[in-house]
């Protein structure tokens, strides 16, 4: 059984999170640039909508507003998520300007994120972002659209939690929080939502995602290194609805292909 690994989100969050690659697991490279590394440039800036968030996302009906994760899907299978599909559209503020876009099906065996944003006002210096990453049973994939290629490794996330005496108890998403050291610090509410609050120390800064049911609604974070913080916000959900297999792939005519990650040396022998 494969099992989706967290990004941003890994951020997020997710997940994926923009603060950084949150996962600890080995993937392809992450492709967010720096403004040492490539200055903003207008086709990276122009292109990108600069309206704030807002916090107007519709209110929860009442059959969703409580936040509960699966230990198993229906089907038997690992849950990341405790809705089966949906379709989140969430916003850049303070000193960042873009969008994220999240879909997922399968309570999260599927995933695909499109993260863009870079630095406000246009042209300062600090993070320029605009990538895809794609979690299927199998693999994962870090895509560039720019340059039209993508990174692609297996995915074994699930192995690991599957051969854990925890998988019997925890629920997928608690255990990736506890094998990354984030730690729950809090409850809230966004908009019928109830949240935990969950804090972690990320390569690119100090991050806190507000989730519901496993699914980030919004998150706080800093570049530590660009002195740059940001406030991602959802402005549309949609759950359980139709998703097509299509989207879990990398679009067509992108050039794949798969880097060769080391594998983990065994540890020396106690005594020698």
């Amino acid at each position: 059984m494969r099992q989706r690994s967290l990004i941003m989100l890994a951020g997020l969050l997710l997940i994926g999170s923009s603060a950084c690659n949150q996962d600890t697991t080995q993937h392809p490279s992450d492709s967010t640039k720096t403004s040492a590394q490539q200055p903003p440039a207008p086709g990276n800036v122009l292109n990108i909508d600069t309206t704030s968030p807002n916090d107007n996302l519709t209110m929860a009906p009442k059959e969703w507003a409580a936040d509960s994760l699966l230990l198993r899907s229906p089907s038997g299978s690992t849950a990341r998520y405790g809705v089966k599909s949906g379709r989140l559209v969430l916003r850049y503020g303070q000193q960042l300007r873009g969008e994220r876009i999240v879909m997922f099906d399968d309570y999260g065996l599927k995933e695909r994120i499109e993260d863009k944003f870079a630095t406000y006002p246009p042209g300062a210096k600090g993070p320029i972002r605009n990538t895809m990453t794609i979690v299927t049973p199998d693999y994962y994939y870090a895509i560039d659209p720019d340059s039209r290629t993508a990174q692609r490794v297996p995915n074994r996330i699930d192995d690991e939690y599957m051969a854990s005496a925890e998988s019997k108890t925890t629920p997928f998403a608690e255990w990736l929080m506890q094998r990354q050291k984030a730690q729950h610090v809090g409850d809230t509410v966004i908009s019928g939502y109830h949240c935990r609050i969950i804090e972690m120390q990320a390569l690119g800064g100090p991050v806190r995602w507000y989730a519901w049911r496993g699914i980030i609604l919004r998150e706080a974070g800093e570049f530590t290194q660009a002195k740059t913080r940001h406030m991602l916000k959802a402005q549309e959900i949609a759950l359980n609805i139709q998703i097509p297999d299509s989207i879990f792939a990398p679009p067509a005519g992108y050039k794949i292909t798969e880097p060769q990650i080391p594998k983990p040396q065994p540890a020396p022998t106690q005594g020698k």
